[in-house]
Order: structure tokens, then C-alpha cells, then sequence
């Protein structure tokens, strides 16, 4: 079994309130007859777990009333709502509790009983707000890849195609939020994404417009610091809510990542290979073993520490490697493609620094928070210190659409959208690419596609990295760990809105 499993140790018991939900009455659209606090400590939000959830149970209830159906998606589970206010950092939000009777009883789920069992406090609403984190390393935010939306059903497939469900179709937004800022660790605190806010937990009963527009406002206002600066809200919607969330400015964005598994069978099957190899060899001939780095974007804690750790690692490694095998945990830095810059004077000013690479003091301040003690938007740094700061080619290797795609210098595999009666034959033609092979790249979407097949407008293809094994990715599942699997993981509907700052 992972040593990296989930385990829930005993805390403090849940605080039972002293009320029925079913007497909770529904807010007023001001909240004229409610209180509206903001909550900033995390113990606040541990202390009002049970009441969250007996929230989310009533909300679920109630609709299922109006609906006439005994059929809708979960309500937020204990499990689910305590990890968040456990792990979310930082964390803020709103709490919306009963202040003074309605005047309409109507407001009240059940008018006969549920007036006189009204108490204040009771528990209205609540939203919690984070700073967007995910701990899968290969994630992206990418709409155009096919398997953003491979597991939709027919019915959602449909409702994208005829627009009656909103949807970044072109990937403008999801290349916009891949371009972002983000650095971490995906074993341990995740990778923080600073510039994207997340809404986190949300319910209400009758308050959920408001509270969502509270923290849109507060976020849009809110100052920027080292660790967040945000540009965009994000969310995982149930089905219910989806509307909801539209209404207010949300619409779906394509994310995916990679299948660890498939990576690991793949070494698997070259490690038997190079074994069968390895076994033609005679055992006395000296072979020869060469170690070559892979390149991704991925940056070891060698590399951004400082160089005079690197002497400590290399103890600590001759140490562990004279013990034998070691059960160290896990560690790994993940983050947007970075360049270095070393300052050539003493005393060089960071916000000067920033205007000279042409990026944000922000996202320089948040990546070197940890690798240069001290740092601060005013301090004065030192003759050849080294700054990270967020590379252009993060913001090439965002596009997926080949429209967008003019300089040519994106990594990322390339969509296009035909026009009325192009063939593969011509779009090979256009984008220097064999047409068998993209031929093949799109027939598994496409199963009567020839080179000569004449196309309908808005049939999107792929036309680049015919090499990359599509089975290999799938739809993102939000709140998973290293060690989950495809299996026991179910794909997010994610939704984002662009703050306006």
C-alpha cells in the first residue's frame, strides 16, 4: 500500500448545532434579515463543519422538492469539507446566519412548524476562498485537447455543440490560465497557482448569488502580496450548479493531465527490453553507463536553492547511500517555465528589475520567497544574486490553438478548427505535416476520415505532435494526489471567470 494514503487522525468532536435545517428559513435577496460575516481563521470555519454540512444535505433536499425528483448530485460530502478547511491556505470566506424573523413565512421550508423553532444564528450560507493549488504535476489548462471532455456524456457533448452549456471552445481562457505563475511541490504543499483564486465551498439557501459576489468584489479589490495576485476565479461545479454559475460569469475550462500509470508501464517495458538486452552482453565486459537528463519543466530543489546547498545534498546522499535505501519522503518542485536573472550591481531594486525583464515584481517575489531570505518589494539585493522569474516561453507553450499559434513556438499540441470543405489533404499542405498522419491522429474521433474527406465548419483536428500517445491523458480530476489513480478518480467540471482588475 502508498505510503502517501489519506489518513484521517482524530480531531476535536464536530460542533453540533442546536437547530434543525429544516427550520431554517431562506434568505432574503439583500439579506435584510441576516448577518453577513467575514471569516479569516481557520478555526472558525473547523468550528461550523457539522452545520456546512447538514447545509449542503437541507439545500440538496429542498431541491429535490421543488424538482419533484429524487435524483441530483451529491450534496458536499464530511469528507470533502473537512479536507479543505483542513489543507486550504490561505483561506477566507463569509458566513450568512439568521438575524431576525421573516415576515413572509413562505420563507420558511415547511410555514406551519419551522416559525417557531426560528433561533438567531442558524446557519444560512457559506463560502470558503483559497488560492488555486493542485498536486498533479503533469496538469494543464487546456480546452482544445480532445481529452479535456472525453468522458462527457452525449447529452453534455450535445449541449456544448449547440451552446446551451458554455464552454472556452476556442481556449482563449484556459491559455490564458496555463500562462500563469505556479510553483511547488505535489508530495507535500502542492502546486500554488498565485494568480488564480479558487472558491473552494459554497451553499446556501437562498444567499448563494450574494456570497459568490462578495468574493468576487473582495478578490477584484484585494491588494497583491508575495504569495497571490489574483487574475481569475476558478471552481468545480456539480451538474446542479452549473447554471448558477454561468449566470454569474462562469464558463467551462478544459483541463487535463497524464496518466502516472502509463508513464510507469512504458519503463516498465523498456527496462525488460534493455534486461533481454543486458543479457546478450558477457558478464566480463565492462559496459559503459551514460545518465541523461529528460527535459521537462520540471525544477529539482537542486536547482532552485541556492548552489552552496548542493554540498549538503550530496552528503546527505553518500550518507543514505552507505545506510542502504532510505524511506525519505517524497519531493519534487514543479513549476511554469522559469528564467534566471543575476543582478550585475549592489543594490539593484526589485520593481526596477521587473520593469527591465518586463514581468510582474509579483510573480518574481512569489517564486524567490523561499530561495532569497528577506526579499520584499523594497529591499535592495545584493551584487550577483539570482532571481527566478517567469520565462516567455511559458506563455508560447500555453497555446493549443494553431490560430493563435503565429510564431510557431508552442511545444503544446496544436487544434484546429476546418473551415467549410477543407480536407485533410489541404491541411496537411498548410501545416507541413504528412496527411497520413493526421489522417490517423483524428480518425479515432473521425472513423470515415480520408485525405480527401471534405469537412464541415468548426471540425476540430489535431495537426502537430502526431507522436504523443493520446490514451496516455485524461480529464483533470480536481483534488487528487500523486498516488491516485485514473480508476478511483472522477473528472471535474471546472469553471473560471476572469476577474475584473
Amino acid at each position: 500500500m502508498s505510503d502517501y494514503v489519506a489518513k484521517r487522525f482524530a480531531g476535536k468532536p464536530l460542533r453540533q448545532p442546536p437547530y434543525s435545517f429544516r427550520d431554517v428559513p431562506r434568505c432574503e435577496r439583500d439579506l435584510s434579515k441576516s448577518t453577513l460575516q467575514e471569516v479569516k481563521e481557520r478555526d472558525h470555519f473547523t468550528d461550523a463543519i457539522a452545520e456546512m454540512v447538514l447545509l449542503c444535505n437541507e439545500a440538496t433536499r429542498r431541491q429535490n422538492v421543488r424538482q419533484n425528483s429524487k435524483q441530483s448530485s451529491k450534496p458536499l460530502s464530511l469528507e470533502y469539507i473537512a479536507d479543505r478547511i483542513d489543507v486550504d491556505d490561505p483561506i477566507f470566506g463569509y458566513f450568512v446566519r439568521t438575524a431576525s424573523p421573516p415576515e413572509d413565512k413562505n420563507r420558511f421550508h415547511d410555514p406551519n412548524n419551522s416559525a417557531a423553532k426560528w433561533k438567531e444564528g442558524m446557519l444560512q450560507g457559506f463560502a470558503v476562498v483559497t488560492t488555486f493549488t493542485n498536486w498533479q504535476r503533469t496538469f494543464r489548462w487546456d480546452s482544445m485537447h480532445e481529452a479535456a471532455t472525453s468522458y462527457d456524456d452525449d447529452k453534455l457533448s450535445e449541449q456544448i455543440v449547440s451552446g446551451e452549456r458554455l464552454y472556452d471552445q476556442d481556449g482563449s481562457l484556459s491559455e490564458a490560465l496555463e500562462a500563469t505563475v505556479r510553483c511547488g511541490d505535489p508530495w507535500n504543499e502542492g502546486i500554488v497557482w498565485p494568480r488564480i483564486a479558487e472558491v473552494s465551498l459554497l451553499g446556501g439557501l437562498g444567499c448563494g448569488r450574494a456570497l459568490l459576489s462578495l468574493v468576487i468584489e473582495k478578490l477584484e479589490h484585494s491588494a497583491p502580496s508575495n504569495s497571490q495576485n489574483y487574475e481569475y476565479l476558478v471552481l468545480q461545479a456539480t451538474d446542479n450548479s452549473v447554471p448558477f454559475y454561468e449566470s454569474m460569469g462562469f464558463i467551462r475550462v478544459g483541463c487535463i493531465s497524464e496518466d502516472e500509470n502509463f508513464e510507469k508501464k512504458e519503463k516498465e517495458e523498456k527496462k525488460i527490453s534493455s534486461d533481454d538486452d543486458d543479457a546478450s552482453v558477457d558478464s566480463n565486459t565492462p559496459v559503459a553507463q551514460v545518465v541523461v537528463k529528460e527535459e521537462t519543466e520540471t525544477v529539482t530543489k537542486a536547482e532552485v536553492v541556492k548552489a552552496e546547498n548542493n554540498d549538503k545534498a550530496t552528503a546527505k546522499e553518500a550518507k543514505g547511500s552507505s545506510k542502504g535505501d532510505t524511506d525519505e519522503p517524497k519531493s519534487e518542485i514543479v513549476s511554469s517555465a522559469l528564467d534566471i536573472y543575476v543582478t550585475k550591481k549592489a543594490w539593484e531594486l526589485l520593481p526596477d528589475i521587473a520593469k527591465q525583464l518586463k514581468v510582474s515584481m509579483w510573480d518574481i517575489l512569489f517564486l524567490n520567497q523561499y530561495t532569497v531570505p528577506g526579499i520584499s518589494k523594497g529591499c535592495r539585493l545584493k551584487r550577483n544574486t539570482s532571481l527566478f522569474y517567469p520565462s516567455e516561453r511559458a506563455k508560447y507553450d500555453a497555446i493549443s490553438n494553431v490560430r493563435r499559434n503565429k510564431k510557431g513556438k508552442s511545444s503544446a499540441t496544436q487544434w484546429f478548427f476546418a473551415r467549410e470543405n477543407d480536407t485533410p489533404k489541404q491541411l496537411a499542405k498548410r501545416f507541413k505535416v504528412k496527411c497520413r498522419d493526421l489522417v490517423d491522429a483524428n480518425i479515432g474521433g473521425l472513423p470515415d476520415l480520408q485525405s480527401s474527406s471534405r469537412l464541415m465548419e468548426g471540425t476540430k483536428l489535431q495537426v502537430s505532435n502526431f507522436d504523443a500517445k493520446t490514451d496516455k491523458y485524461f480529464p483533470y480530476c480536481h483534488w487528487t494526489f500523486p498516488d491516485d489513480t485514473v480508476e478511483t478518480s472522477e473528472p471535474s467540471y471546472m469553471m473560471a471567470k476572469k476577474l475584473n482588475r
